[in-house]
Formats: C-alpha cells, sequence, structure tokens
C-alpha cells in the first residue's frame, strides 16, 4: 500500500489511501487553490507542508519597547507575518504536525494533531491563532 503524498500541482493523485486521509489532500489542494494565503513549501523530504500567512500591526507598546542593553526598538516595522505550517507525514499511520509561528520574536510551538484538527485549521488558520 503506496501512503506517500503525490501532489501533482493542485491535483491530488489518489494511491492507496484511506478516505479520510484522501479527504485531507483534498482539503489542502482547496487550500492551496483558494485565495494564495497558503502555500506549499518545497523541499520536504519526509512530507508535504503548507504554510499560512497572516499579516498584523505592530503594537504602539512593542514599537517603543527598548530590545536588550537599551538597544534599538525590538521591532521597529509597523506590521509583522505570524505564520501557520501543517506538515502531513506518510507512512502506516500519517503523522501530522502543527506549528505556530505567532511573531518573530516569539518561539515557535509544535504539536502533533488529529485529523480532524487540521481540518478544523485548513478551515479557520486564522482562528489558530487567537486559540
Amino acid at each position: 500500500m503506496d501512503s506517500g503524498l503525490h501532489l501533482s500541482g493542485l491535483c491530488v493523485v489518489s494511491s492507496g489511501r484511506t478516505p479520510t486521509q484522501q479527504r485531507l489532500l483534498d482539503a489542502i489542494r482547496d487550500a492551496l487553490a483558494d485565495d494564495g494565503q497558503w502555500v506549499r513549501l518545497r523541499g520536504s523530504i519526509d512530507g508535504l507542508t503548507i504554510r499560512y500567512t497572516e499579516r498584523d500591526l505592530t503594537t504602539p507598546e512593542l514599537a517603543m519597547k527598548r530590545g536588550i542593553y537599551g538597544g534599538p526598538p525590538q521591532w521597529p516595522n509597523p506590521t509583522y507575518d505570524r505564520h501557520i505550517f501543517l506538515t502531513v507525514i506518510p507512512g502506516q499511520k500519517w503523522s501530522i504536525l502543527l506549528t505556530l509561528a505567532r511573531a518573530p520574536w516569539v518561539g515557535n510551538r509544535d504539536q502533533g494533531i488529529t485529523f480532524k484538527r487540521a481540518f478544523e485549521v485548513l478551515a479557520d488558520p486564522a482562528g489558530v491563532f487567537s486559540d
């Protein structure tokens, strides 16, 4: 049974997957084709990684906050990007990894998630930032 991932452009090729696995790949394909906020990252050796990007305004407090030892402001730019990475790692049992990068100055948070949660993230990625 081939449980590998094959995305040819935006066409998901079915190859011996469970219906849930195929639904997830279809949802990923739809998210990539939808509005350009999700993009596929190339070069993932073991799986398929997509990224959602959202731009937010830097708060005045952060823009004025000095860095360590009184250096320049911690984030002087008026906006910043925050990202969600969704990685599907195929195998006998698929693994799904959610990585949340709330801001450039904050560390990433990684967690394994269920198929149900992956569908929720794809349906409402902006809502993940408020979880």
